[in-house]
Formats: C-alpha cells, sequence, structure tokens
C-alpha cells in the first residue's frame, strides 16, 4: 500500500487529520458508480435526522476489491492516529482496541437543506472520503463544519472544506455537519466511515 502522509489540524484543541489516498484515485468513477446505482435502485433511506440521500451502511460489507481497499485503508489510518496520539501524550492515553469498521454515502444537492450537528458515538473515529465534490461551490459551500459539544451551542463551527480524493478524520464526538451548496449545478457526493474500538483488556 502507498505511503500515507497525515495532515494534523487542531481545532477547539481537537485534532482533525486529513489525507489523500493516490492509491484509491484511480478508482473514484468505480465508487461513485456504485453508489449512483444504489440511488437509482432506491437503496437509499428516509430520515427526518438528515437532509440529502443516504445509503446503508453496509459498504464495507460489499466485495469488490475497491471497498475492501478503501476499508483497508481507513482502519490503517485509525491505527496510526492511535499511536501517534498516544505518543503525544495528548487526549488519547489509554490503549483501544479496534472492532470493526462501517461505510455508508451521502448525497448532496443544491436542494438539499441544512443538517443538524451530529456526532457518531459510540465509535471512536468518523471520517469523510470526499469522492465528487462540485467544481461551481463559492467560498465554502460543501464544506464540513465542526462544532465542540464540550462547550454550549454558539455560532463559532469551523468550516474546512476539502478536495475530492481527500479524506478527514475526527474524533467521533466531535460534533459536525455537512454545509449546504445551493449555488451548485452538480451533485456533492461523499462517503462517511465509522471506526468503533473498545478499551483493550
Amino acid at each position: 500500500m502507498a505511503q500515507m502522509t497525515l495532515d494534523r489540524r487542531e481545532f477547539f484543541k481537537t485534532p482533525i487529520f486529513s489525507v489523500t489516498l493516490p492509491q484509491l484515485l484511480p478508482m473514484q468513477s468505480e465508487y461513485i458508480a456504485d453508489v449512483m446505482r444504489m440511488v437509482d435502485s432506491g437503496e437509499t433511506l428516509d430520515s427526518d435526522r438528515y437532509e440529502g440521500l443516504q445509503t446503508e451502511a453496509t459498504l464495507f460489507e460489499r466485495q469488490e476489491s475497491h471497498w475492501r481497499m478503501l476499508h483497508d485503508a481507513f482502519v490503517k489510518l485509525c491505527e496510526a492516529i492511535e499511536k501517534d496520539e498516544r505518543e503525544r501524550g495528548g487526549q488519547l492515553r489509554r490503549e483501544f482496541k479496534f472492532v470493526r469498521a462501517a461505510c455508508w454515502a451521502y448525497i448532496q444537492t443544491a436542494d438539499t437543506g441544512k443538517t443538524d450537528f451530529h456526532t457518531h458515538l459510540p465509535n471512536r473515529w468518523s471520517a469523510v472520503y470526499y469522492l465528487k465534490i462540485p467544481s461551481d461551490m463559492p467560498d465554502l459551500e460543501g464544506g464540513t463544519a465542526f462544532d465542540d459539544p464540550r462547550q454550549p451551542v454558539t455560532n463559532d463551527e469551523v468550516v474546512v472544506k476539502f478536495g475530492e480524493g481527500e479524506m478527514c478524520i475526527f474524533p467521533s464526538w466531535l460534533r459536525h455537519a455537512p454545509v449546504p451548496s445551493p449555488s451548485t449545478h452538480e451533485t456533492r457526493i461523499t462517503l462517511a466511515m465509522d471506526a468503533l474500538y473498545l478499551p483493550a483488556q
């Protein structure tokens, strides 16, 4: 597997990581085709908890090699983060053991409204892999907003915009939400991932 270099930034004294995965870039079209086939066949969820279209969180259960590669890359990155953060002596002092990972697709258009801030607990690490980012979105439209759940709800959230082929990884307890993109004429497609860890014995 190609070398993966994590970029580490801190917001609210919380690490957020980003990385480009060159070994997966040639498979972007395969991920998108799989997702759009699911949309066309009605394999999406109805929910009043979020806007846009979302698939079941079963994409890592697919047998195609490109989904296995994404699963393995995500788990490898989480393991590297766990090790690095323990060595830093920061918030991750206790050792945890990986249990399983899940993945689903999120599809957003100009008509997609605002999704409330949310977390992915009880998972430990969550990620967004940016498959298709419209080229006509101004400013921070289509980015990902983060907000610290340790503080009262304010308007102090941080919006980070990522490019196609980038993955953002963050603690699952960190509040986040996709930013609407009302100006675009294209579709924004991302893959969301969770990694469940339990305390090591």
